[in-house]
């Protein structure tokens, strides 16, 4: 299958877990919608604050937190080599908003879309960054959330990833049709590959991957 537009990106891979290098980061709190709210940065030693440089939003799964996006995942080693900031927002429940219940009642009423788009604007305050190389990934629920901002948000992100999992949101479109990478993986229990009902954390029924990328060939 080969997707219609050059701004999708699809890798399909068995899913490994990597353990990647302890993270300095720094916890940063953040009022929004009446509530607090945190996310983790590291910053890489190059930065000196006269240089402008990329940001990279990291989004965390189910049941993780920021810190575990810094703990568990290689993105530290590879922000102090390439030299743009990383962060990694908290949810408020158990995970982002990304349109399932995954995150629990704490979530649903939460409106992490316009949260995100909050963290990058403080970011923006913080550091010297260069404005048309902010990124958003995320894993699992991540991943959705942060399909989810493409499909809704107009906020000029560069480009997006999502790692282990599908399309939660059924509107059409994109407000920001910024290029895709899709990685799935072949081992995945949560998102098999043909798409199908799964029980865990919760009964649903999932896309194939090839139908997800078909559903973002459209969009974009």
């Amino acid at each position: 299958m080969k997707p219609s537009k050059k701004t999708i990106g699809v890798l399909t891979s068995v899913l490994l877990s990597v353990s990647g290098p302890a993270s300095s980061a720094e916890a940063i709190a953040l009022e929004h919608a009446g509530g607090k709210r945190s996310y983790w940065v590291h910053v890489p030693k190059s930065y000196t604050g006269t240089t402008a440089v990329p940001l990279l939003i990291a989004l965390h799964g189910t049941n993780m937190r920021g810190a575990d996006m810094l703990t568990y995942t290689d993105l530290p080693r590879k922000a102090e080599s390439v030299g743009f900031v990383l962060i990694a927002p908290d949810s408020r429940g158990l995970a982002f908003n990304d349109g399932s219940p995954s995150g629990g009642p704490e979530t649903a009423d939460t409106d992490d879309v316009a949260y995100i788009e909050a963290v990058a604007e403080d970011a923006k305050r913080r550091y010297k960054l260069l404005p048309q190389s902010i990124f958003l990934a995320g894993f699992s629920s991540g991943g959705s959330m942060a399909q989810r901002i493409e499909i809704e948000s107009p906020y000029p992100f560069a480009g997006y990833a999502s790692v282990a999992n599908t399309f939660r949101v059924q509107t059409g479109g994109a407000a920001n049709p910024a290029p895709l990478l899709l990685v799935f993986g072949t081992a995945d229990p949560f998102n098999p590959v043909a798409g199908g009902e799964v029980t865990m954390p919760y009964t649903s029924v999932k896309p194939s991957h090839e139908d997800t990328a078909k559903n973002w060939s459209i969009r974009l």
